[in-house]
């Protein structure tokens, strides 16, 4: 990629340019320290790639829907992209990087905090046609989701997170050694399903997995959340959380980048022990749409200050999410 950027800079724009104007823009949010720096190549990168079509145009897309975008941008944003991009491959028979889109946006959907009957309706779509092109390995990733969110509509029923008829981590995780950024999104999903279950031990767990593969997954949504479950879980002091001084690092630089989808993220964890400065993150989460941290916010600040109307707003909250089947 910098060889391919300073050839670029030395002989001019060529079609493959915008590939490596965006890749990187992908490096720098990949290495966490220099997310607008990154953001801003990425936007050149897919600057450049709309003024083509074929497959140099579907990498870049989804290079910067994927992995650059929702660094400096509100990641419910990157959802339509995406999804154009892979019903763009459906169309004229190309796969690879658009079915990869087709996984993020279900992915990137629920992380956002859509509504969860939305995410629901997408990953079915998905899923009928990947598994009509017999696409199974991108199939499988939009499982994930799809019974995460089952998870929330519906509940656990005594289940661990993720456990279920659509995808069973357990059994993946059992059959044999995982390794890759999906060991990373399962395990993440995991503890965020637990987490909007008020199940902090468990999300702990789960967030303890995920840690070893978060180099995995480079630039990637499900590193951000991940460093948010852990800083807050270490500051709650929740057993078998991880230590997490570099997530608390990494939070806040994406706070900084991106104050829509982390800054209310950042204040939940600096509020820990604080009714009334944690009754303001919840409000800030719900400010921001992001509706699970929004709850998860009313259900800490109902937990240091019992007995006000934050039960009340976390059941609103749920309900308005989709997730019938969290007991608030």
């Amino acid at each position: 990629v910098r060889r391919g950027l300073r050839l670029t800079a030395r002989h001019g724009v060529d079609a493959s340019s915008a590939y490596f104007v965006a890749g990187y823009g992908l490096l720098m949010c990949g290495l966490g320290r220099q997310l607008e720096l990154g953001v801003r190549y990425g936007r050149a990168g897919l600057a450049l790639a709309e003024r083509s079509d074929g497959m140099v145009r579907t990498m870049v897309e989804f290079a910067h829907h994927g992995f650059v975008r929702h660094w400096g941008e509100p990641l419910a944003g990157t959802v339509q992209p995406l999804l154009a991009e892979f019903r763009r491959g459906l169309a004229v028979g190309r796969g690879g990087y658009a079915h990869s889109a087709g996984a993020f946006a279900a992915l990137h959907g629920l992380l956002a905090g859509q509504p969860l009957p939305d995410v629901v309706e997408l990953t079915a779509e998905l899923s009928t046609e990947l598994l009509r092109l017999e696409e199974y390995a991108f199939a499988q990733r939009v499982a994930v989701v799809a019974q995460a969110a089952a998870d929330l509509v519906g509940g656990l029923d005594g289940r661990e997170p993720l456990c279920g008829e659509q995808f069973d981590a357990a059994g993946w995780l059992a059959a044999r050694r995982r390794r890759g950024d999906l060991v990373l999104i399962v395990h993440t999903l995991q503890a965020h399903v637990a987490l909007a279950h008020g199940r902090l031990e468990d999300a702990a767990g789960f967030v303890a997995a995920a840690a070893p593969h978060v180099r995995m997954a480079p630039g990637e949504v499900v590193v951000g959340v991940h460093h948010f479950q852990a800083a807050l879980l270490e500051a709650l002091g929740t057993e078998g959380a991880p230590r997490s001084r570099r997530s608390l690092v990494a939070l806040r630089r994406a706070a900084a980048a991106n104050p829509m989808d982390h800054r209310h993220r950042l204040a939940m964890v600096e509020a820990v022990g604080s009714a009334e400065h944690m009754a303001a993150a919840a409000v800030a989460a719900r400010d921001h749409g992001h509706l699970a941290d929004h709850a998860l916010a009313c259900l800490l600040v109902e937990r240091v200050a019992p007995g006000g109307s934050w039960r009340a707003a976390r059941a609103a909250a749920l309900h308005a999410w989709g997730a019938d089947g969290v007991e608030a």
